[in-house]
């Protein structure tokens, strides 16, 4: 018998991530809200989001995706870097809340772009199956982030997007028109706010009067 090569063991890590991105949602059309959320989570008042048939773009005023995480997001896009340093990339944005910044790897992009001024650097980081690093002088703070790809869906993502985010205080523009607010649920049988959760502040639990489906909103 033949001893097992270690090609035979190494890891798949463009699959992998197709594979997340495929089975962590109900539906495909969700990833632009993860997004959104990744920006709320970076203290974002304002959000500024394009979606049509060509390309996602998503950019806000917040604190900036970070070193940290630009790094990880770096090695996961270089194709020089060992398999099991990209795997470990992903596992590092996994969450019991969402896929985070995962998200712009789905469904299929050609290019992604970043944009990114975090503290005292700017930098841009280019990927189309290859990764390009460069100074980013242009953007004021916050982050950017395009993805461009072929879509049949793009209309599902803004319906998602306006049912899962009209609750969000913060500002969104959504194709240039302010997202309209209303509450998740108007006419609860009753409700009860929750403090000090381990990843919100506060939560908001409520019985609806009727329907038997339950989703989680961005609030």
């Amino acid at each position: 018998m033949q001893p097992i090569t270690s090609e035979l063991l190494s890891i798949d890590v463009n699959g992998h991530l197709c594979k997340l991105a495929h089975n962590s949602h109900r539906s495909h059309h969700h990833y632009p809200v993860e997004l959104i959320r990744s920006a709320l989570e970076r203290g974002a008042t304002k959000i500024m989001v394009t979606i049509n048939r060509e390309k996602i773009e998503i950019q806000d005023n917040g604190e900036g995706i970070g070193q940290q995480r630009l790094e990880q997001l770096m090695t996961l896009m270089d194709p020089a870097h060992p398999p099991e340093d990209r795997e470990n990339a992903i596992n590092s944005f996994y969450s019991p809340i969402g896929i985070g910044l995962l998200a712009m790897f789905t469904p299929s992009p050609s290019v992604i772009i970043i944009d990114d001024a975090s503290g005292h650097l700017s930098l841009r980081i280019h990927y189309n199956g290859r990764l390009e690093v460069a100074p980013e002088p242009e953007i004021p703070g916050g982050s950017r982030i395009e993805i461009i790809r072929a879509s049949t869906g793009w209309e599902e993502e803004i319906a998602v997007i306006k049912d899962y985010c009209r609750a969000v205080e913060q500002e969104i523009i959504l194709n240039r028109k302010p997202l309209e607010k209303e509450p998740v649920i108007q006419h609860p049988i009753a409700s009860a706010f929750i403090n000090s959760t381990k990843y919100f502040k506060t939560s908001h639990i409520s019985v609806t009067q009727e329907g038997d489906i339950c989703k989680i909103w961005l609030t």
